[in-house]
């Protein structure tokens, strides 16, 4: 009774931050642990005796050549193979992994294990490998109807799935990809067997070795939120603990005369917090199993969520430590007498107080640069009007083509491929997309020897179909469109521009449109026998540029344009018609003409249904955009409000210590009739001056909204340390008066 009449209902507020913390810190835990699970299998299957292989850009006619060759000298010699795939969602998020295995698991380390709890063995893998059911697995890809053994994984995080190699070749229709081969122990065997791979596959041995891009982490969002949470409810539990022990300050002089020591007082008025937080450790050992979802039992998983429950307990035990230092270093006369520590206060207070708006001026200047973009986009919603009802592909969906989006196949590419071919021709169709090559590109061209011929002046290089050109009024011999559709890359060059830079211009296209062409490319009349037609032209009207660049010009007299054909395309044209928004390259003239190309009919000759591809005006596009963008501002008003009432609650604090610590003396000085200035002046002065360092910082580093926010966050400082300061002063001088 006693515990609870000194710490009274506050207490249960105390107790469930120490719960939030716990499931934070368990919530992080989890995170961990599935970051460490998923670089495991990113390495499976380990082993000295491991060589990865990487294939790119391999040619559809070698393909099952390749597929025959691996899994026929994986018989012979008894090799293991593996070949790990990222599942994509339809937004291109990774949702886990996709294993392929083939081969001899009896002779080779084919064994996962994670935590100690063994998750593939030679046993399993066997069983899988001897399915008759060719699309057997090991954990649940679509459905568990399929499964033939389990793989445990953390709840809300990435899926792995083991399955044959050759149902994944059918899935993926690809042979690109990375590949384990265990099994290969001497250098003989390892060199007959690059040798081979590269004959069969017509890549060089080099690039066979040469390791492919990394894959980015979905979950970097994830875990700086949840480190955002941590380190706030950190905060608020010391601010909340440190409350408790200055509101409880005045009952130590009184029990100091009863014998306490000051231990004796910190440990009533905050040890239940740390014992509440030793009682929970199995809850939340639960909670933490819960959260986490792990399939199968595990005593070393276990420890992990005991150990991070024990986190919690030492946390609670640091926070309760340094609120505490508030009581341990008062002394028994300065507590009898009602005086507090007021150095330590302070210097807690302002350390708290400088860290919260350290976080308001990121705040500040964070939120600069999605006003920027939504004031960008309010003046590109302008700039853009004279095409407000163009259609452009603002979504794309990834369907059952992850291998695409993966860099592994280009069967999503070929399918856009093959249906802008067929509706290249009709009215309202266009391919369009423009670049600015600037003097900062030119020069990096120029140091880094990119290219042999480099023209010397800025130019524009427009990308755009034969029926686009129709409506610029640039007018073509037909004998040269010809040639386009028949393959030849036709580029019409200005007249007006010299005659050496016209020569530099068409020496660096040439170069540029047919280095890096290769057999696993989307083959066009153009890639298969290359070809280039150059012919000058005059427009004297000014023309779009589609730029969502301020700083360049929206119209341009006399841009390099190239004429883009379906059959006079390479890699760059064909793997970039699935690019969406302002860079997309395939863009309608209207609704209507849209609505025509994209029937379901129509898609599904080509394999497109599951892509469900969504083409928008630009003015509905920019809307889009503003309102996502809209949102964000809305995630960080409420991060920018929230640190701005710990702000404020820290500067009444320390507003509050000033007056306890100074309170005969503003008594005396009040009565006497001085000014509020000259009472809270120096206070006043220091929190003048750092509001007046805030602003220097966003000067400094150019926020314009930050300085505005920061502006009125300094204002209701101000206005409220008055308002407090003033707040019941007569009634205050009265009181003291009377003893009381």
């Amino acid at each position: 009774m006693k515990r609870e009449y000194m710490i009274g209902k506050i207490r249960y507020a105390g107790y469930l931050f120490i719960i939030i913390q716990g499931v934070i810190i368990a919530l992080l835990a989890v995170f961990l642990l599935n970051e460490q699970y998923m670089s495991e299998w990113q390495k499976y299957p380990q082993g000295s005796e491991s060589t990865v292989i990487y294939l790119k850009n391999v040619a559809p006619e070698k393909q099952k050549d390749i597929q025959h060759f691996l899994t026929e000298t994986a018989d012979q010699q008894k090799l293991f193979i593996s070949r790990t795939d990222l599942m994509l969602d339809n937004n291109g998020s990774i949702k886990g992994y996709k294993i392929g295995v083939y081969g001899n698991v009896e002779n080779n380390i084919t064994d996962f294990s994670f935590l100690n709890c063994a998750i593939l063995n030679s046993e399993k893998l066997s069983t899988l490998l001897n399915a008759e059911n060719p699309d057997s697995t090991l954990g649940v890809e679509t459905g568990s109807v399929n499964s033939v053994g389990d793989i445990p994984h953390f709840r809300f995080y990435e899926n792995v799935v083991v399955k044959q190699l050759g149902s994944l070749f059918n899935d993926s229709k690809t042979v690109n990809g990375q590949y384990k081969i265990v099994g290969l122990s001497e250098s003989e065997e390892k060199e007959s067997f690059l040798h081979m791979l590269s004959e069969i596959s017509g890549l060089s041995e080099s690039n066979i070795l040469e390791t492919s891009g990394g894959n980015s982490s979905n979950n970097l969002v994830m875990r700086d939120i949840l480190l955002a949470f941590f380190a706030a409810q950190i905060f608020l539990n010391i601010v909340f603990f440190l409350v408790i022990a200055m509101k409880n300050l005045p009952k130590q002089g009184k029990l100091v005369l009863l014998g306490w020591t000051r231990t004796a007082f910190a440990k009533e008025i905050l040890g239940n917090f740390f014992v509440f937080s030793m009682l929970i450790i199995p809850v939340l050992v639960v909670i933490n199993g819960l959260l986490g979802g792990w399939g199968s039992f595990s005593v070393t998983l276990l420890s992990r969520y005991a150990a991070a429950a024990c986190i919690n307990v030492g946390l609670i035990g640091a926070e309760i430590l340094i609120s505490a230092s508030v009581i341990l270093i008062t002394k028994p006369l300065d507590a009898i007498h009602g005086r507090i520590p007021r150095k330590v206060l302070y210097g807690l207070g302002i350390v708290a107080y400088l860290g919260v708006s350290f976080g308001l001026i990121f705040c500040g200047a964070y939120v600069d640069q999605p006003m920027k973009m939504i004031s960008r986009n309010a003046s590109l919603s302008q700039r853009w009007e004279t095409v407000s009802q163009y259609q452009l592909l603002s979504e794309i969906s990834i369907g059952e083509e992850a291998e695409s989006f993966s860099g592994n196949s280009k069967e999503l590419d070929q399918n856009l491929y093959d249906w802008y071919s067929s509706i290249a021709e009709k009215s309202g169709v266009y391919l369009i997309q423009t670049e600015y090559y600037n003097e900062d590109i030119l020069k990096m061209w120029n140091s880094n020897q990119t290219y042999k011929a480099i023209p010397s002046d800025p130019f524009w290089l427009f990308t755009i179909s034969p029926n686009y050109l129709e409506t610029l009024g640039i007018q073509v011999d037909e004998s040269a469109l010809a040639r386009a559709k028949e393959g030849a890359r036709l580029y019409l060059i200005p007249a007006g521009m010299n005659e050496e830079e016209k020569e530099q211009v068409s020496k660096w296209v040439q170069e540029k449109d047919t280095k890096s062409i290769s057999d696993g490319d989307i083959q066009t009349a153009f890639t298969q026998q290359p070809s280039f037609l150059f012919i000058e032209y005059e427009s004297k009207e000014k023309l779009f540029t589609w730029t969502t660049d301020d700083k360049n010009s929206t119209e341009v007299n006399s841009p390099v344009i190239y004429i883009a054909t379906p059959q006079n395309m390479k890699y760059t044209e064909t793997e970039s018609l699935k690019a969406t928004g302002f860079n997309g390259y395939i863009k309608f003239a209207d609704k209507q003409s849209a609505m025509a190309s994209t029937a379901p009919s129509i898609l599904s000759a080509y394999h497109l249904t599951d892509n469900s591809l969504i083409f928008t005006d630009v003015q509905n596009y920019i809307d889009g955009l503003q309102k996502e963008l809209g949102t964000t501002l809305l995630w960080f008003g409420i991060i920018f409000l929230m640190l701005l009432l710990i702000l404020l609650g820290l500067l009444l604090t320390l507003a509050m210590v000033f007056r306890i610590a100074n309170q005969e003396k503003i008594n005396v000085k009040k009565f006497l009739g001085f000014s509020f200035m000259q009472l809270y002046g120096k206070p006043m002065l220091m929190l003048i001056v750092w509001c007046v360092i805030e602003l220097i910082a966003m000067l400094i580093i150019r926020s314009k909204f930050g300085l505005l926010l920061i502006l009125a966050v300094s204002l209701i400082q101000v206005f409220i340390f008055i308002k407090f300061m003033a707040r019941n002063e007569l009634k205050n001088i009265i009181t003291a008066f009377k003893g009381e």
